[in-house]
C-alpha cells in the first residue's frame, strides 16, 4: 500500500501535518504534496511549521484484509528532517499502538539534511495485533523537533506499506499495495 495515485482524500489513503506528537491535524496534505510521496523520486512533500518546537507528518492507510489474515507487516518511511536552527535538532518515526493507544517510536537519528530510510516489520500475531486495528488500518508518522524559535521541518519522499496474507494455515500470498495478485505465493 503507497499513496501511487493518491491525490486528493479518499477513505483509505490519508495524510496529516501537526504541530507536536499527532494531536489535532493542521490541515491534510493537499495533491501535489500525496504525489511528492508516492515514489521513491527525491521529489518531497515539505511539511513545515515556523515557529514551532515540532512538524509532525502522520499516514494512515486502510488494509484490504483484517489483522487475523496478515502474517507480516512493514512500514516504511524515506525522507529527510531539517530545522534551521541547528542548536537542537532530531527526527523520529513512529507506529500507532492499538493496544496501548500510544505511539511507539521506530527510530531517531540527528543528521540534519540527510534522507534515512526507515522500516518497521512485524511478523508476529501479537505485534500484529498492536499495530494494526481492523477498524482503522495503519497509522504511522515522522516528527522533526527544533527549538521554538525555529522552523522545523520533515521531508517525506516515499511512504508505503507491505503485508504479507496467509491464504490459509499452510498457504501464504505476498502483496504490494492495492494489487490483488500474489507477486509471491508458498504452498
Amino acid at each position: 500500500y503507497d499513496f501511487a495515485g493518491v491525490n486528493t482524500t479518499n477513505s483509505t489513503h490519508e495524510a496529516f501535518i501537526y504541530r507536536g506528537l499527532f494531536g489535532t491535524p493542521l490541515r491534510e496534505f493537499i495533491g501535489a504534496e500525496y504525489g511528492q510521496i508516492n515514489d521513491s523520486d527525491d521529489v518531497y512533500a515539505e511539511s513545515q511549521i515556523t515557529f514551532s518546537a515540532q512538524t509532525c507528518v502522520q499516514f494512515e492507510v486502510a488494509l484490504q484484509h483484517n489483522r487475523s489474515q496478515l502474517g507480516f507487516v512493514s512500514f516504511y518511511f524515506e525522507g529527510i528532517g531539517s530545522e534551521n536552527d541547528a542548536d537542537y535538532y532530531n527526527t523520529s518515526v513512529y507506529a500507532y499502538n492499538f493496544t496501548t493507544n500510544n505511539w511507539h517510536k521506530i527510530d531517531t537519528w540527528t543528521v540534519q539534511d540527510v534522507e534515512h530510510q526507515v522500516y518497521f516489520n512485524i511478523t508476529d500475531a501479537t505485534s500484529i495485533t498492536d499495530f494494526v486495528s481492523d477498524v482503522n488500518g495503519t497509522k504511522f508518522g515522522a516528527c522533526t523537533e527544533g527549538s521554538a524559535a525555529g522552523s522545523p521541518t520533515v521531508f517525506t519522499d516515499y511512504v508505503k506499506i507491505h503485508t504479507t496474507v496467509k491464504s490459509s494455515p499452510s498457504n501464504i500470498a505476498s502483496y504490494v499495495g492495492d494489487n490483488q495478485t500474489p507477486i509471491f505465493t508458498q504452498n
